[in-house]
């Protein structure tokens, strides 16, 4: 498995695929080309099999100008508990070091919030929902 840097527009497939259940709207992310935001792609045999997207943005009862926002963090069906997020997690955590970023946070689904505890995020603020897509807990980690 490679992981590596890659563009927003990478990204879309596994969007659609995994995170909007094969519906093409609201793929693309505010923040998504701006000249901070940065993207990571998994790839197995050349083929994307995870991808995730780090936008800086605060958050308010994270009080650091320097936060960055995890968005759209989504792994190929067939590749999922199998590290590759955890891996991706561990690549992009040495990037927004060498940004200076002390604290990374997203808004993580119900289903994913004990993915997040096992590498060392916690929850703040009570859950919310998004319609369509369902329960959300924001987690943060300490870099």
């Amino acid at each position: 498995m490679i992981i590596k840097e890659i563009q927003a527009a990478e990204t879309y497939a596994l969007r659609i695929e995994v995170l909007r259940n094969g519906i093409s709207k609201n793929y693309k992310f505010e923040g998504d080309n701006d000249k901070s935001s940065f993207h990571i792609g998994a790839y197995y045999k050349n083929k994307p099999i995870g991808i995730c997207t780090f936008i800086k943005r605060t958050y308010p009862s994270i009080h650091n100008k320097h936060a960055y926002q995890l968005r759209g963090m989504a792994v190929h069906p067939e590749h999922q508990k199998k590290g590759v997020g955890k891996k991706m997690i561990r690549y992009s955590i040495e990037l927004l070091l060498s940004k200076d970023c002390p604290i990374l946070w997203c808004n993580a689904r119900e289903v994913a919030v004990g993915f997040y505890k096992r590498i060392g995020f916690q929850c703040i603020d009570k859950p919310f929902n998004i319609p369509g897509i369902g329960l959300h807990y924001v987690m943060y980690k300490k870099l």
